[in-house]
């Protein structure tokens, strides 16, 4: 119930919340309970008119929707597509992947919202833990911070001894408060293995959560995300984060959506890049980009520009899916999926 609270989240009677998640998708809850505890109007989106940018568009205007929830892939296809959707909206919520600081731009332009917030927060604590106002996003930010905590949830990023680390030391990202759950039901190995107990809080009982994820503390005290602590895969005998360089990618500013995948490649492994983005990208100019970004042994040995990227029910870009196509496929085309 801490994210029903309008001081993180102003609204109305006359607020108008379009419910875009699935049902099993955790924000789906933060729909629900939002609109009721707050007595504002929630209309439910089904998923073909979500998929489709010009009805969801003319939805938005006929149901004069004033606050929407979209995962960053659905938001980066329509910032790329009608940027203008969301005029009139007033509070655009957007998490569940490495955002793009130009389709925040895109839409700050074209839709002028009055927020455009960045969520993030795993499911085991309660949707969102921290949030981050796009309005403060410089013009020279070349990634969108994930925030600060939400009201009720405390973060911390830790070092191996489980101390906190210095401003600007990559560590891990371990999430606390009243959101945080008991654990996972019937499994105690791995309840034991991502919940500890919570030595920063004062009151007895208190569990802080292990997300996986790295994190570092930007000088403002904002929350710079790093990718999966393990999602870690061995290439050509170094070790690569998939998501830093899909994080690279998307610092490109003709790059909507990307994703990187591992595939067996002999005995190694090779990088694979997908992307969507502007008519005129090109293979071998990114390549160059992300030389000048990124070490040799990072850079993607096939880079592939597609028009979209398949999706979960959830409205998240499907890497199982393009981690197993990518592996049937020795040779790459640019079909959609």
């Amino acid at each position: 119930m801490r994210l029903a609270n309008r001081s993180w989240l102003p609204a109305s009677e006359d607020s108008v919340l379009a419910q875009t998640s699935h049902v099993c998708f955790d924000a789906c809850a933060f729909e629900t309970w939002f609109a009721l505890t707050n007595g504002i109007r929630l209309v439910i989106v089904d998923r073909e008119t979500l998929l489709a940018p010009e009805v969801f568009e003319a939805l938005i205007r006929r149901e004069q929707v004033s606050m929407v929830f979209l995962t960053t892939a659905l938001f980066h296809e329509i910032a790329a597509a009608r940027p203008a959707t969301f005029e009139g909206v007033q509070t655009i919520i957007v998490g569940g992947d490495v955002l793009g600081p130009g389709c925040v731009r895109r839409v700050q332009r074209a839709s002028a919202p009055e927020r455009l917030i960045h969520a993030y927060g795993p499911t085991e604590n309660g949707v969102f833990s921290t949030s981050y106002d796009c309005r403060q996003l410089t013009p020279a930010a070349t990634t969108v911070p994930i925030g600060l905590p939400v009201p009720g949830s405390t973060v911390y990023v830790l070092g191996p001894s489980g101390d906190q680390v210095e401003t600007g030391v990559a560590g891990d990202l371990h999430v606390g408060g009243d959101g945080v759950s008991d654990g996972y039901l019937r499994q105690p190995q791995l309840t034991a293995e991502r919940f500890r107990p919570d030595l920063f809080a004062t009151g007895e009982g208190a569990l802080l959560y292990d997300t996986g994820d790295r994190a570092r503390v930007l000088p403002d005290g904002n929350l710079d995300y790093l990718g999966r602590r393990d999602n870690q895969v061995k290439v050509s005998g170094f070790r690569v984060e998939p998501g830093e360089v899909e994080a690279a990618l998307l610092r490109h500013p003709g790059i909507r959506q990307a994703a990187v995948v591992a595939v067996p490649r002999g005995v190694d492994r090779a990088l694979v890049a997908y992307l969507t983005g502007a008519d005129d990208l090109d293979n071998d100019r990114v390549r160059r980009y992300l030389r000048a970004e990124l070490p040799a042994h990072s850079v993607p040995g096939s880079i592939i520009v597609t028009d979209r990227l398949p999706l979960t029910p959830s409205g998240k870009i499907d890497r199982q899916a393009i981690a197993r196509r990518s592996t049937a496929r020795r040779e790459y085309s640019q079909e959609g999926w």
